[in-house]
């Protein structure tokens, strides 16, 4: 059996959020299969170092330094001939032709790529060589909803941008179900929203469901029972958590400090909001006050969860399944989100989950979780039965051989 080419837009190592959390179950599933070759961006120093663990599973890897005025230059100049700038951004000339010489070899007969941005690596390759693309999300809807969000003379620039971005990332999006073998998102209302975006037939696109490790997320892990509680006694800890240098997450905590925090505690004053999670932007760290702790980067995020009074997931766009609910739902904690955070999920009936939109609706679930108290094992119940990883990465390696 010949090998995998796995093109993700990051390195999917260490799995500390989002994408990368998928992406390297997804790469340990490829190991399985056989030789896995990884081609990839790397932001920061650690991220390029990390060469040598992921030899763990991968019998070569391109790891490119992604320095951001370099890749917004390139985006910068990518618009110019028509292409998005997620595209332009994550173009590399070097990572391109060892693709190619890769390709060439005949050392791979598969490819799975990670992101629409890095589909345009794959074109013009062999036919024999079979392309699996997981798109995770519809990117051009969450750019839709970005641009729809700038409104009056003061948001017109950033929403021409925002608009152009969308459509371009929707061409792309539309070439990727055509061109690749398989297409692939996160859940069945992406699915549907990506063939309405994209024209295609709904049965060709499959659905590969995040999942979450509740070996890790489990509240009675010793080595979450072995450590303190980070909170005051007295206290009604509100906890977020996520990276914090992500629009959307910043969006999140700072419309909840604003709008729903105030009117949490003018019922419970003991009501305090934790921001947990790294490279919290500048905007973010504004935010600390009497009431709002801005923890950035953390060595364990469990504690945080593990005794959180309510887990809070508010965010107002949302694309796929969010891995911050899942977490909280592994931790049995008591959660209340917003029906965007929640899209992915599907019907939840489980005792514990508050949801509301607005921020008097927020506000008032996060009350009722503050007066019911108590763990809330129906959602750890709900999340091991739909969740688990294993159904969904073997569904993955079908759409990767094509049966």
């Amino acid at each position: 059996m010949s090998g995998t080419l796995f093109l993700p837009h990051r390195v999917p190592f260490p799995p500390d959020k989002g994408d990368k959390i998928r992406s390297f179950h997804f790469l340990k599933a490829l190991a399985r299969r056989g030789p896995v070759y990884l081609g990839t961006f790397g932001e920061t120093a650690a991220e390029l170092a990390t060469g040598p663990a992921l030899r763990e599973w991968c019998v070569d890897t391109c790891l490119r330094p992604l320095r951001k005025p370099v890749a917004l230059l390139r985006a910068a100049l990518g618009a110019l001939v028509g292409r998005s700038l997620s595209q332009g951004y994550y173009h590399d000339p070097v990572l391109q032709r060892w693709v190619r010489q890769l390709v060439a070899t005949g050392k791979v007969d598969r490819i799975v790529v990670f992101s629409s941005s890095m589909v345009p690596y794959t074109l013009g390759l062999p036919q024999q060589v079979r392309v699996v693309t997981d798109l995770c999300d519809v990117d051009s809807d969450k750019w839709a909803q970005y641009a729809a969000g700038r409104r009056g003379w003061k948001g017109l620039p950033a929403r021409l941008v925002y608009a152009r971005e969308a459509r371009t990332l929707a061409a792309l999006e539309r070439l990727t179900v055509e061109k690749c073998a398989a297409t692939a998102v996160i859940s069945d209302a992406e699915a549907d929203l990506l063939a309405q975006v994209t024209g295609c037939a709904r049965e060709d696109v499959a659905v590969v469901r995040n999942g979450v490790d509740l070996a890790y997320w489990n509240p009675a892990e010793p080595a979450v029972l072995a450590q303190p509680s980070p909170f005051a006694a007295d206290e009604k800890a509100l906890v977020f958590t996520g990276a914090m240098d992500y629009w959307a997450n910043a969006d999140a905590v700072a419309w909840f400090a604003a709008e729903v925090l105030p009117r949490v505690r003018a019922v419970e004053p003991a009501a305090r909001f934790w921001i947990v999670g790294s490279n919290p932007s500048a905007a973010v760290q504004q935010l600390a006050a009497a009431d709002v702790t801005v923890t950035g980067r953390v060595a364990d995020v469990r504690p945080y969860l593990a005794n959180a009074s309510v887990a809070v997931a508010p965010l107002r766009v949302a694309r796929g399944v969010q891995n911050k609910v899942l977490e909280a739902m592994g931790m049995a904690r008591p959660l209340v989100a917003t029906p965007a955070a929640l899209q992915g999920l599907g019907p939840v009936q489980a005792a514990g989950l508050g949801v509301g939109e607005s921020a008097a609706e927020v506000a008032a679930a996060v009350l009722v979780a503050l007066q019911v108290g108590g763990n809330a094992p129906a959602l750890r119940d709900f999340v091991d039965a739909q969740f688990g990883w294993e159904p969904q990465l073997a569904h993955f390696l079908q759409l990767v051989e094509g049966g």
